[in-house]
């Protein structure tokens, strides 16, 4: 009987260790090695520190990074306040992405389409942080170019403790 509660026991201990995982989220940051990620495309992308900002100005804030290979992710919230924003072809707020290593770039944005299949999505604003000028969220929106109907799904969104500036 003995036996059998020290194999039990033991095999939920080491249940317990390999159940044990580091998830990268809003609340560890930096557990991805950058304050801005996403996944494009099924692609992982991240902005470079020297590219991520965010502007407060006139009751908006914009919020942006670029990789290394200059993709840039930007999103234009339509207040400065912690909720949910929805990104459509009417809404205020909306979000682009554009390749600025291509000649003459291209952009897709979040109110372009007809509706919601083509493009938009949501940002979750979790924290402002007065003292320290930081945001932070969550996003996945999908983008749309009505030049040529291509369309790109940018998922796992967070921008963690991106420093602001009020203009």
């Amino acid at each position: 009987m003995k036996r059998v509660i020290i194999h039990t026991g033991l095999g939920f201990i080491v249940l317990a260790l390999f159940a044990c995982h580091k998830y990268t989220s809003i609340e560890n940051g930096r557990g991805s090695g950058a304050d801005m990620t996403a996944t494009i495309d099924g692609v992982p992308w991240q902005a470079s520190d020297s590219t991520e900002s965010a502007i407060a100005s006139q009751g908006f804030v914009t919020i942006s990074g670029v990789s290394a290979d200059g993709q840039e992710i930007s999103i234009t919230l339509s207040d400065t306040v912690v909720g949910l924003y929805v990104l459509n072809q009417t809404s205020t707020s909306l979000a682009i992405y554009a390749n600025l290593n291509i000649v003459g770039g291209y952009a897709y944005s979040t109110n372009q389409g007809i509706d919601t299949t083509q493009a938009g999505g949501t940002v979750n604003v979790i924290s402002i942080d007065p003292v320290n000028r930081t945001i932070s969220g969550i996003f996945d929106f999908k983008v749309y170019r009505n030049s040529d109907g291509t369309e790109k799904d940018i998922t796992s969104g967070v921008f963690y403790n991106i420093p602001y500036i009020d203009l």
